[in-house]
Formats: C-alpha cells, structure tokens, sequence
C-alpha cells in the first residue's frame, strides 16, 4: 500500500500525462518535483537510520 506521498507523486504523475499544455503542465511538475525531492530526502533519512541500525560505529 503506498503512502500518502508515494499516492501524492502517483497522483501528480497522472495529472502530468493528462495535461493539454505547458500553462497546465507546469505547475504539476513543479508540484511532483517537490514531491520527489521530499521522498529522496525520506529515503536518505531511512538509510542513515537503517545502516547506523546495522553497524552503530558507523560515523554519522
């Protein structure tokens, strides 16, 4: 089940393809590039947490 952003980026992706022209289009992709950047930045928090999880001698 994907989460509220994952769902959030779907969404924005969809609107994307349907769009008629780049008055429409842009600001959809500068909404899904917000989301994107918000998920990488998730992504990186979660895999700093994991690996220090894994080996906590791990510099931060």
């Amino acid at each position: 089940m994907p989460t509220a952003l994952e769902a959030r980026i779907l969404e924005l992706c969809a609107k994307a393809v349907a769009a008629k022209d780049s008055e429409q289009l842009s600001p959809i992709l500068s909404d899904l590039r917000a989301a994107l950047h918000e998920q990488d930045q998730l992504a990186k928090v979660l895999i700093a947490e994991r690996t220090r999880m894994l080996n906590p001698n791990v510099n931060r």
